[in-house]
């Protein structure tokens, strides 16, 4: 298999790829079978446009970079628009870094011990039902196969907690060696197990069993069987019992979710692939006979520190209490070497400068939650001081009375109250750019249609004042409501704030965070609340 930079199929590439870049493929002499293995097995299905007896086909890795795995060869994926001296795996634990140096010094306090969830329409129902789905549908379909949950149960099925138990059975009565009281009490009254003695066995007739069970009778019997107390090795114990309830607990987590209409496509592909795995895992041999849980057995030795189930107990935790950093799901895929989604990791870059500009390191969280986003389920989340809170993924809608038509939501909501005044202000990180020749390199501007959509968010969103797009380009544009004014290509030259535009925004680029910083103090020093 080759891989070409033109249609033509002209110039080879060597092991390193851009992402949302078109390649082209030769399969070469590989058989249909063969081709439509190596796609389904380095999970490139989504980003690879081939058809059934071509062998050509075309390869566009979009908003993802890492590495890659096909035909025996790596391929190293990273971006053109930052850190383009370092890797696509170097470049996404770079700006991961940058998240964990911003975030490090925030102290997080609670509004209350569960946290307060404002929703009010289908796309935001059942948040805790999407949170959990959320993350076990991560630990299960996206983390590496040496770290999943997969893996987990592997560890605990080839090193399982076991006991030894007792059971009774129904057996020769040669072979028993000690009779108790269960035995005994067995033998009378069970007669299907009974044999008759003849007169010709006179010492047989004279045994205080066989009197006992001919209870003066003229025929005289002895058992052949009978039931007998075995010590055996079993697996059910407390803590496999939790394992099973785990596994039941998250298929009955993702058939819930049929009761939720209209889930987009790739949610239900997922919810199917979930419950798929948790059936075909309860039908292993070693849970036929685990009984259900009925203690949470929290204190377990076996649970807090065996390998295996000391991950599969944490998991359950973090599925069900507490508040995190929203970009934790992302370190731990850091660990992988395969692709990583570098789109959502710059969005919550941006989000987390955004907080630490507006609130700095004294913050409370007032709720946490999961919401429908572009077909995927994402986060949601806010961070607060006294009269600035800063949403990410909030919802505007009609029934919120914060926007007058369709449901939107933006990456970020930035909402001052204050002197009995309501000021939003909106920013959506945009990963999209337009390239453009300029003089001296390629210029990346904002796309047309990312700023037609801060138009909406300025038109819809109730007291929103100005809605700009965050992208990692070079261009900086703010236009402002007053059609006289000229396009600000400045942040000094910005008058009123209230307006559309696009801010470039790129990790380890001095000049340009220095300019976010400065509008972010622009707009402090000019709506007063410094």
């Amino acid at each position: 298999m080759k891989i070409y930079k033109d249609d033509l199929r002209q110039e080879l590439i060597g092991g390193a790829l851009f992402e949302n870049k078109k390649y082209y493929l030769d399969f070469e002499s590989a058989s249909e079978e063969e081709i439509a293995s190596e796609i389904k097995s380095s999970k490139l299905t989504q980003f690879i446009n081939w058809q059934k007896g071509n062998r050509y086909a075309t390869l566009t890795i979009i908003n993802f970079i890492g590495n890659i795995y096909f035909f025996s060869d790596t391929y190293d994926v990273k971006s053109q628009k930052f850190l383009t001296d370092l890797s696509g795996a170097e470049q996404f634990q770079k700006i991961l870094e940058d998240i964990r140096e911003l975030s490090k010094d925030i102290i997080f306090t609670y509004s209350s011990p569960s946290f307060v969830l404002r929703q009010v329409n289908y796309k935001d129902a059942n948040p805790s039902l999407l949170l959990m789905f959320n993350y076990f549908k991560r630990i299960l379909l996206y983390w590496g196969h040496n770290i999943n949950l997969q893996s987990d149960l592997q560890k605990v099925m080839a090193n399982p907690n076991f006991q030894y138990s007792i059971k009774y059975e129904t057996d020769r009565i040669e072979k028993i060696k000690r009779i108790d009281g269960k035995t005994l009490r067995a033998i009378l009254s069970e007669n299907k197990h009974y044999t008759e003695v003849s007169e010709a066995h006179a010492a047989l007739i004279n045994l205080p069993l066989t009197q006992a069970i001919s209870q003066g009778s003229s025929m005289h019997y002895l058992p052949s069987k009978a039931l007998m107390r075995k010590k055996y090795l079993s697996y059910d114990t407390i803590e496999n019992r939790f394992i099973k309830f785990l596994i039941e607990y998250i298929e009955n987590i993702a058939f819930r979710l049929n009761a939720i209409s209209d889930l987009p496509a790739g949610v239900i592909e997922e919810k199917e692939q979930i419950l798929s795995f948790c059936r075909s895992i309860l039908r292993e041999p070693f849970f036929r006979d685990i009984s259900p849980m009925r203690l949470m057995p929290l204190n377990s030795t076996i649970l807090q520190s065996r390998s295996g189930y000391r991950e599969i107990l944490l998991h359950f935790t973090r599925s069900r209490f507490g508040i995190k950093h929203i970009f934790e799901d992302f370190e731990q895929d850091s660990m992988s070497i395969d692709l990583k989604k570098i789109s959502d990791l710059y969005e919550y870059w941006v989000f987390y400068k955004i907080v630490k500009s507006f609130l700095g390191d004294q913050i409370i969280i007032e709720e946490q939650d999961a919401v429908m986003k572009d077909g995927e389920v994402s986060y949601g989340v806010c961070f607060k001081n006294e009269y600035i809170s800063i949403y990410y993924n909030s919802t505007e809608s009609r029934s919120r009375k914060s926007a007058y038509s369709v449901a939107l939501r933006p990456d970020t909501t930035v909402v001052v109250r204050k002197d009995q005044k309501v000021l939003k202000f909106v920013f959506d990180a945009k990963y999209k750019v337009k390239n453009k020749d300029g003089e001296d390199e390629i210029e990346r501007q904002i796309k047309s249609e990312d700023l037609y959509k801060m138009h909406t968010y300025l038109d819809a969103i109730e007291d929103c004042v100005f809605a700009v797009a965050v992208y990692p380009g070079s261009e900086f544009s703010f236009y402002e409501r007053d059609i006289k004014s000229p396009i600000r290509r400045t942040v000094g030259s910005i008058d009123s704030f209230e307006g559309v535009g696009a801010i470039p925004l790129v990790p380890e680029d001095k000049t340009l965070n220095d300019q976010f910083d400065n509008f972010m103090k622009a707009i402090k020093d000019k709506f007063g609340f410094i």
